[in-house]
């Protein structure tokens, strides 16, 4: 497309599948001489974590295409891949869940007698996805753990610039208090809610989810019962060898939802069971969550 009143050819490409496999930048004209030259390509790239392979194409093929300026699309996270000449994923404009969280807006490119004079970040995002981390290490009590959660979210919000904010709390930690956030999590959601308020006004946030990382702050007394055996056992089970009946299980699951296991990201449980693996991490949660219903008896 040639805008000549601005001196610009825009150059991209439709599709006619969802799924884009071959290395369409190859299509791409050659450039036009005496404009600038602004293309536009759906693309993942040379590939990016959490993302499906989609038009592959190296960095190096696109800057040897004698393009001004390429805009990239595919991937939602903001990147400037290289300068010289401007090759750039924006990002998009709204984060949609938790996976794309942080400042989301479009890049302002400002050109000179048909050079870019540079490329600028303006912030679009009405709503802010945001992941809060509260150390819980050392806290006394669930009080405690309250307190840190009071001021985590607000300083979140206060860092959010007056817009909506999407928060998912993330608790770590060896702490006294485990076995009490851990007893019920429905409970527990609740109180982190009531504590949110104390810092932020109901309009300015909504938690997504909390998510219980914390570990009992002292290590567990050995039994010689059938409870204690059946610890040994969850202590010993093999992190990245699940049984493959449950691995099939979790991937069906995935399946249902369209777009489901990009949208989880390749560090989800779920898509860890679907591959065949577990991390230790979320055995060590399932053992410690016994230990806290255990310390109720």
């Amino acid at each position: 497309m040639l805008l000549a009143e601005h001196g610009v050819v825009l150059h991209g490409q439709s599709f006619a599948n969802r799924d884009v496999t071959e290395n369409i930048a190859l299509g791409y004209p050659p450039p036009r001489p005496g404009l600038f030259n602004l293309a536009l390509l759906h693309t993942a790239a040379t590939g990016r974590p959490g993302h499906a392979s989609y038009a592959p194409c190296t960095v190096e093929q696109l800057a040897r295409h004698g393009y001004d300026y390429w805009a990239l699309g595919h991937i939602h996270t903001r990147e400037v891949v290289l300068r010289d000449p401007w090759i750039v994923f924006p990002g998009n404009l709204q984060g949609r869940h938790i996976n794309e969280a942080g400042a989301k807006g479009a890049s302002l490119v400002t050109v000179r007698e048909g050079r870019v004079a540079g490329v600028e970040h303006r912030t679009l995002d009405v709503v802010r996805w945001q992941r809060v981390a509260v150390d819980c290490t050392g806290a006394a009590d669930d009080d405690a753990v309250l307190n840190r959660v009071l001021r985590a979210v607000g300083e979140a919000v206060d860092a959010a610039d007056g817009r909506l904010l999407a928060l998912r709390l993330e608790l770590s930690g060896p702490t006294a208090a485990h076995a009490a956030l851990a007893r019920d999590r429905g409970e527990t959601l609740g109180r982190m809610r009531a504590a949110a308020l104390e810092a932020a006004p109901e309009e300015a946030f909504w938690i997504e989810a909390v998510r219980l990382g914390t570990r009992p702050a002292t290590p567990p007394v050995p039994r010689a019962d059938a409870v204690g055996r059946l610890l040994d056992t969850i202590a010993t089970l093999p992190a990245e060898a699940l049984p493959p009946d449950l691995a099939e299980y979790a991937g069906q699951l995935l399946q249902r939802a369209p777009g489901l296991r990009d949208a989880l990201g390749p560090d989800h449980p779920a898509v860890q069971a679907a591959e065949g693996r577990l991390g230790a991490e979320w055995l060590g949660r399932a053992r410690d969550l016994l230990l806290a219903r255990l310390a109720e008896d």
